[in-house]
């Protein structure tokens, strides 16, 4: 079994950072913008399945013509990440959240705050709270890989129960 996942969200958040630690559990402080899109896939092993995991690095923007629709609407899993530790990346999250869910209504959609070791716990409640509209799915680190091999093990534990109830 196999399942599409992309990763989006305002530029410099950590989609990149996120995409090479959970496909080459691998970080580095060096930003570099993605240029296009990167694919790469890695297996995650739910019980006794096997479930493919192909992951989309979209550059840039939700809402950009660089970005085709159809890279949103055949996916499984959109995960939109925020920046934790920079509030204005919290500015065009309902805009694109309501797009994300307009152009593929048969994806879930996975709301990740990204940057968690930058904050302490209590920064965290209140930057959520800056935006009430917001709510985080998860909170992770891709530096420390706080939460990262979770998000995607509950991603694919998800699908292989919603094929088994079908």
């Amino acid at each position: 079994m196999n399942m599409e996942i992309i990763l989006t969200g305002t530029f410099g958040v950590g989609k990149s950072s996120i995409f090479n630690r959970f496909i080459h559990r691998e970080f580095t402080d060096n930003y570099y913008g993605t240029i296009g899109v990167r694919v790469n896939m890695r297996t995650v092993e739910v019980g006794e399945d096997a479930i493919e995991l192909i992951l989309w690095d979209v550059a840039g923007e939700v809402k950009q013509e660089k970005v085709p629709l159809n890279y949103f609407e055949s996916k499984t899993v959109i995960i939109y990440t925020v920046d934790l530790s920079r509030g204005f990346t919290l500015k065009n999250v309902p805009e694109d959240l309501a797009f994300l869910r307009k152009h593929s209504t048969k994806s879930r959609l996975i709301v990740v705050g990204n940057k968690k070791d930058l904050l302490t716990e209590k920064e965290i409640e209140e930057f959520s709270s800056k935006e009430a509209s917001v709510q985080f799915d998860w909170l992770v680190s891709a530096k420390t890989g706080e939460n990262i091999e979770e998000l995607f093990s509950s991603i694919a534990k998800d699908q292989l129960e919603g094929k088994r109830r079908r």
